[in-house]
């Protein structure tokens, strides 16, 4: 990844949760602590692991996890539990699966690199190409992220691009739980 791109993504991210704060929303390498009701599936490099929840109607999701470096830890008040972000992807992956669109340039684990690089836990669901916008997903993330005894989980944010930024805009205004 480039300088600028990596520049671009931080400064995207380090936007989105200055725009939340102000509106008041609120491995088998085992470096990674996963997260709750889900499992770690695979090492998916650069620190980052797949993860897998089961949404309401049963279905497993894949998704990139990654917690944020020991420097962000020891910075971190509230007892040590950590912010998260949710990172809701383009329907670009849907379209063409994460290998294809990881060999077309976009590849989703950079923004969940630059998330945790951000001092973020980060958690990035890869939609299947059948999803939709009231698929249980977002629900299923939040549900993860609130379980590991690392995440703060009255701060739980999300951000999106394309299609997965409608996501971000319009999933929260029907929840009460991020």
């Amino acid at each position: 990844m480039s300088a600028y791109n990596k520049t671009f993504i931080i400064g995207s991210v380090f936007f989105v949760i200055v725009l939340m704060a102000s509106c008041g929303k609120g491995s088998p390498d085992g470096s990674s602590s996963g997260g709750g009701s889900g499992n770690v599936v695979g090492d998916a490099g650069e620190g980052v692991s797949w993860v897998e929840f089961t949404v309401d109607n049963g279905s497993a999701i894949q998704a990139l996890y990654k917690e944020p470096g020991q420097a962000a830890r020891s910075s971190v008040k509230n007892g040590g539990r950590l912010p998260a972000i949710i990172y809701n992807h383009g329907s670009y992956v849907e379209d063409h699966g994460y290998d294809q669109s990881v060999s077309d340039g976009y590849d989703v684990k950079d923004f969940a690199n630059a998330i945790a690089d951000a001092g973020y836990v980060a958690l990035a669901p890869v939609r299947p190409a059948d999803s939709s916008f009231g698929d249980g997903i977002i629900p299923g993330a939040i549900n993860y992220l609130k379980s590991p005894d690392g995440v703060d989980s009255g701060k739980i944010y999300m951000i999106g691009h394309s299609k997965g930024g409608a996501q971000t805009i319009l999933r929260p205004s029907s929840m009460d739980r991020i």
